[in-house]
C-alpha cells in the first residue's frame, strides 16, 4: 500500500481517496472537494467543475449532495441543508428565484447546475419571471414618466443590460423594457448601449453571462431551440483568452473570454482545443488519452509523444494508444501512418532504430524471445547504404540503411564485406585478419595457392598470420577444408604448385647459408611423363626420380650401377646397395 497516494474515488466524482489522511478512522480516507469542485482523475486534484468530464462516477451538483454541507451528529443547533443551501439544479443559468421563496429578496445565482452564489435584494424584493430585483413603485412611476414624456430613454434600476425606451410600449421582458445586445451594457452617460467595459453599472445588477441576457433563451414555443447554455457558454470565472468549452472538454470549438464575458465562440481549423494549453493541437498527450476520447468516441489523432503512436479512441480494448509499422511515421495532417519520409514530426521525439518501437520488444512472458537488438540492429548514425552486424563482421547476415532507419535485413551466399559493403564469395589476403577475429575457429582455403590455408585457431605461422601450407604434394580441399592426397582435388581458378619447389616447406629459409637450394635437393618432375624418369642435369647418374602427374613422389638410387636414359632403367656395373629418399609416402 502507498501511504502517500491519492486516487480518485470510484463512486462520487466529488471525492477522493487520501491515503496520507490523518484520521482515517472518521473518514475511511475518503475526502471531498470544496463545492462545487469535482476531483480530476488526470491531475489527481481537485478542480473547476467545468474542466472536469464527466464518467461513470456520479456527479454531484446540489450543495446538498456535498457533505461538507450536512450537520455533524449531535449539533442540534445546525438547520438541515436544503433550509439553508439552495439547489439550482434544473434551473437556467444567471439569477433565479429560491423554491419557496417566490417575491422576496433572496435569490441565487446558478451556473451549469450548480449553486454559485446566495444573495438578497438591496431593495425590493426578486421578480421570478424577470429574474431582477424590483418594486412595484417603480413600474408605476415608470408608467407615468413615458406618458409624460413619450420619447425618453432611462436605465433601467436594477439591470446593467435593459433600459426604458417610453416610445416602445410593451416588451417581451415587460412594458418599456429594450434589452442590450450582449455583451453590452447601458450607459447612463450617452443613454445607449455600449461596449461593456465602458459603463459604470454601479448598484445595477451587470449580467456577464450570455444566458443572463433575455435575448438568448429560447422561447417556450420554440420547441426545437438549443438550449442557451449549450449554444452560448459562459465564461463566467474562467481567465481572459481562449478556454474550452465547460463540460465539453477537448472538442474541436472553443470559447474566447473576456472579463466574465464569452466574445466569441470559435472552431479549431485543424486538431482539438487543449484546455490545458488552451491553444488548438494536432497531437494529444497519452497523459490525457482517456479524458481526451470520452469526447471523441470515434477519433484518430496523433500523439503529442512519440511520432510513430496515434491514439484511436475506437480502439478502447488496445488502450487507445497503437503504433505504426516499423519504420512508418504517423502524420497528424492526414490521420494515418504513412511512409516517413513523408511525415514532419514538428519537434516530437521521431523513433527511428526498430527497436525504439514498441511492435519489436519481446513480450515478458515470452522468455524465448531473442532481444530486440539481436534481431534488429540499429542504423541510427550509420551511413545509407549496407552494413554487417556490430559484432558479428564478416557473416552471412547484413542489412540496409536508409536515413538512419533499417529498411532490410539480408543474406550473403558467402559472406558480407564490412570494408567493400558488398557480399563476397571469397576471403582474400588482406581481409584474414579481420575475418578470423569473428571466426576464430573457422578454416579457409587460399584463393592464390591451392596448396595453402587459413587456420583462424592458429595465428602463429613461419608464413604469415593464419597461413599454413599442405605437406608435399598434398592441396586443400574446399570440400573438407583439410589437406587432402592430389589426386582427388580440384583447384579451379587456385593456383595448382606441383613441383617440390613451390611449396614454401621446401624453401630455404631466410639466412640459412647451409640450406642447399631446393632445385638441387628436391629436383621437378615439371612436363615429365609419369613413372621414373632421369635425375634432371646428370648423365648416367645412380641417382633417378619417380614422377606422378608433374609430382616428384621420390628420389631414388639404383640397387647396382646407375640410371640408363634411354631404357629407364639400371644398368648393372657393380654391386652397390639400394638407397632410396621418399618425398611422399608409398
Amino acid at each position: 500500500m502507498n501511504k502517500y497516494a491519492t486516487v480518485a474515488d470510484g463512486l462520487n466524482a466529488a471525492h477522493f481517496i487520501n491515503c496520507s489522511d490523518p484520521s482515517p478512522e472518521q473518514s475511511h480516507y475518503i475526502q471531498e472537494c470544496p463545492y462545487p469542485e469535482l476531483f480530476s482523475i488526470e491531475t489527481k486534484s481537485c478542480q473547476d467543475f467545468r474542466m472536469v468530464p464527466t464518467d461513470s462516477r456520479m456527479v454531484p451538483q446540489a450543495p446538498c449532495e456535498y457533505s461538507q454541507f450536512h450537520c455533524n451528529k449531535g449539533n442540534i443547533s445546525c438547520k438541515p441543508c436544503p433550509e439553508v443551501h439552495h439547489s439550482c439544479v434544473g434551473l437556467p443559468d444567471g439569477d433565479n428565484a429560491i423554491s419557496g421563496f417566490n417575491w422576496t429578496s433572496v435569490y441565487i445565482t446558478c451556473l451549469l447546475n450548480r449553486t454559485m452564489a446566495e444573495k438578497a435584494c438591496e431593495s425590493g424584493v426578486f421578480d421570478p419571471q424577470k429574474r431582477i430585483c424590483t418594486t412595484s413603485v417603480i413600474l408605476e412611476k415608470i408608467i407615468q414618466y413615458c406618458s409624460e414624456y413619450p420619447y425618453a430613454i432611462l436605465k433601467h434600476p436594477e439591470n446593467c443590460g435593459w433600459y426604458y425606451n417610453c416610445s416602445a410600449g410593451d416588451q417581451a421582458i415587460g412594458k418599456y423594457i429594450e434589452e442590450c445586445r450582449y455583451p453590452k451594457l447601458f450607459s447612463t452617460i450617452t443613454k445607449r448601449c455600449e461596449d461593456f467595459k465602458d459603463v459604470y453599472c454601479s448598484s445595477r445588477h451587470e449580467p456577464q453571462a450570455p444566458c443572463e441576457y433575455v435575448k438568448n433563451i429560447c422561447p417556450l414555443s420554440e420547441q426545437n431551440c438549443i438550449p442557451c447554455p449549450v449554444r452560448l457558454p459562459s465564461c463566467i470565472g474562467l481567465p481572459d483568452g481562449l478556454n474550452a468549452i465547460p463540460g465539453n472538454l477537448w472538442s474541436t470549438k472553443y470559447l474566447r473570454c473576456r472579463t466574465n464575458r464569452t466574445i466569441g465562440i470559435f472552431e479549431c481549423k485543424e486538431g482539438f482545443f487543449n484546455p490545458y494549453k488552451r491553444l488548438c493541437v494536432d497531437k494529444i498527450s497519452p497523459t490525457f488519452v482517456s479524458e481526451f476520447c470520452k469526447t471523441n468516441q470515434a477519433a484518430v489523432v496523433a500523439s503529442s509523444i512519440n511520432c510513430a503512436q496515434f491514439i484511436n479512441c475506437a480502439k478502447s480494448n488496445e488502450g487507445f494508444i497503437l503504433e505504426c509499422k516499423y519504420p512508418n511515421l504517423f502524420s497528424a495532417s492526414s490521420r494515418k501512418c504513412q511512409t516517413f519520409t513523408e511525415v514532419k514530426c514538428g519537434g516530437i521525439i521521431e523513433p527511428q532504430a526498430p527497436c525504439s518501437y514498441k511492435q519489436n520488444l519481446c513480450l515478458a512472458t515470452d522468455s524465448s524471445c531473442l532481444p530486440c537488438t539481436q534481431r534488429l540492429p540499429s542504423c541510427v548514425g550509420l551511413d545509407d547504404g549496407y552494413h554487417g552486424f556490430f559484432g558479428q563482421e564478416w557473416y552471412s547476415k547484413y542489412f540496409q540503411c536508409y536515413k538512419n532507419r533499417t529498411i532490410d535485413i539480408l543474406n550473403c551466399n558467402g559472406y558480407f564485406d564490412p570494408s567493400a559493403k558488398k557480399c563476397v564469395d571469397k576471403i582474400l589476403p588482406e581481409n584474414v585478419n579481420g575475418f578470423c577475429k569473428y571466426h576464430p575457429s573457422s578454416r579457409l582455403p587460399s584463393w592464390i595457392n591451392c596448396a595453402q590455408y587459413y587456420d583462424c585457431s592458429m595465428r602463429d605461422s613461419i608464413y604469415q598470420p593464419y597461413l599454413h601450407e599442405c605437406t608435399y604434394p598434398q592441396l586443400f580441399s574446399l570440400a573438407t577444408l583439410q589437406c587432402e592426397d592430389f589426386h582427388h582435388i580440384s583447384c579451379g581458378v587456385r593456383t595448382e604448385p606441383m613441383t617440390p619447389c613451390q611449396y614454401l616447406q621446401n624453401q630455404c629459409s631466410v639466412g640459412d647459408s647451409n640450406c642447399i637450394p631446393c632445385p638441387a635437393r628436391l629436383p621437378s618432375c615439371l612436363t615429365l611423363p609419369d613413372g621414373v624418369n632421369p635425375y634432371p642435369g646428370k648423365q648416367h647418374s645412380t641417382n633417378y626420380i619417380l614422377c606422378d602427374r608433374n609430382r616428384t613422389l621420390s628420389v631414388e638410387t639404383c640397387p647396382f650401377g646407375y640410371f640408363d636414359t634411354a631404357s629407364k632403367r639400371c644398368i648393372k656395373l657393380e654391386s652397390s646397395t639400394v638407397c632410396v629418399v621418399t618425398l611422399y609416402g608409398s
